[in-house]
């Protein structure tokens, strides 16, 4: 008899503890927490810029007007002391002076960006003789095969723009390189103007070029 209690009293507690076990398992689904982790991680807008080669002309030790070549690869990325067209400290020059810098922009973003480019006069235009040669300056973009003039020439504001935020330049999407050239050339009124030229006798100036990178979309 005390065999058969025992039996019966082992056999109930093992329901007991089968009956815990399913609670304790309910319990657990119950109170369970699934935890989703989430990584977000702004994209970036980098970009390099680089002078492949600058041409032109130069006037040289004699007076003469003649051909100027640089072939010397030239990092703009950041900011930089290098002048982008080579005008020396000293230099001089006259109608018909020019340099054509090819530059290459390339895209190591995560987004498209358009571009354009403004010429800031840094000098101030005090005298007469200043403000002829910022005005005789000609600023120019070409880039596959399209040329772009300044938009607006706004001496006043110091700027020489070609393009702009709404009527950029070009696009360079994710992973590409796009090169274009700017050109600076100072203006050759010519006959029929007199002696408009003359104007711009020992006239100073100094600008720099910046060129500008905003995201696109389509």
């Amino acid at each position: 008899m005390a065999k058969r209690i025992r039996a019966v009293f082992l056999a109930l507690a093992a329901i007991v503890l089968a009956l815990l076990l399913i609670i304790t398992g309910s319990y657990a689904l119950f109170t369970d927490q699934a935890t989703i982790k989430n990584h977000l991680q702004a994209g970036t807008l980098e970009v390099t810029l680089t002078r492949l080669t600058l041409t032109g002309n130069k006037i040289d030790e004699r007076g003469y007007i003649g051909d100027y070549v640089n072939e010397t690869d030239v990092d703009f990325s950041g900011e930089t002391t290098e002048n982008v067209f080579d005008f020396g400290e000293n230099e001089r020059i006259a109608p018909t002076s020019y340099r054509v810098a090819e530059m290459e922009l390339k895209n190591g973003s995560d987004v498209a960006f358009a571009y354009w480019i403004e010429i800031v006069l840094t000098s101030e235009l005090t005298d007469a003789e200043d403000i002829a040669l910022a005005e005789q300056l000609e600023v120019s973009v070409t880039t596959e095969n399209t040329e772009a003039k300044a938009e607006d020439q706004a001496i006043s504001n110091q700027t020489i723009a070609v393009g702009s935020a709404e009527s950029p330049v070009g696009v360079v999407e994710l992973g590409q390189s796009k090169t274009f050239t700017v050109k600076v050339s100072f203006k050759d009124y010519g006959a029929e103007h007199g002696n408009a030229n003359d104007n711009a006798k020992n006239g100073d100036l100094s600008f720099d070029m910046i060129v500008h990178a905003v995201q696109v979309t389509e």
